[in-house]
């Protein structure tokens, strides 16, 4: 299918969303399991600071809580950056499995309806190349049973005359 007859920007909706949000979801566990170390450092770094008898106000704790401010701004944006790039690594990646698969069912109802008996073929990048290998593999068994079926017709029919 050539760039120009591409009008859609995903090709298996269901399956594209659903894996991009499970990156995107595995992302946000990531993120939520080194703030919540990050928090225990600064809880307990606090703590410390009391058992050794800083007093509250001292700038110790108002140094701890600034930090931890700045820590939170800190991932909150990289939280975001990390989950736009992974939005978008997920849509490249599911692009290279929806890809040859979409591929291949159009091409399976093409010769189910006896448009073509021709290779099948993918992208370069694309996953699953495999698949077309031997996908084409079969292609060429076909049409070779279909051309000695051909051949027995046409003798019977020269026979006949």
């Amino acid at each position: 299918m050539s760039k120009s007859q591409r009008n859609f920007v995903l090709i298996n909706p269901n399956f594209q969303l659903k894996f991009i949000g499970w990156m995107m979801l595995t992302t946000v566990v990531n993120v939520a399991v080194f703030y919540a170390a990050i928090s225990y450092f600064f809880w307990s770094f606090s703590n410390r600071g009391k058992d050794i008898g800083i007093p509250p106000n001292h700038v110790f704790f108002e140094f701890l809580n600034n930090q931890q401010i700045q820590m939170n701004w800190v991932f909150l944006i990289t939280t975001f950056v990390a989950l736009a790039i992974i939005a978008v690594i997920g849509y490249v990646v599911s692009h290279r499995v929806a890809g040859p698969l979409h591929r291949l069912i159009k091409h399976f109802q093409d010769v189910a309806d006896g448009k073509t008996l021709q290779d099948v073929t993918f992208r370069s990048n694309d996953y699953f190349s495999e698949v077309a290998e031997n996908y084409n593999k079969q292609l060429v068994f076909l049409r070779s049973k279909i051309e000695t079926v051909n051949r027995k017709d046409s003798q019977k029919s020269e026979n006949k005359s």
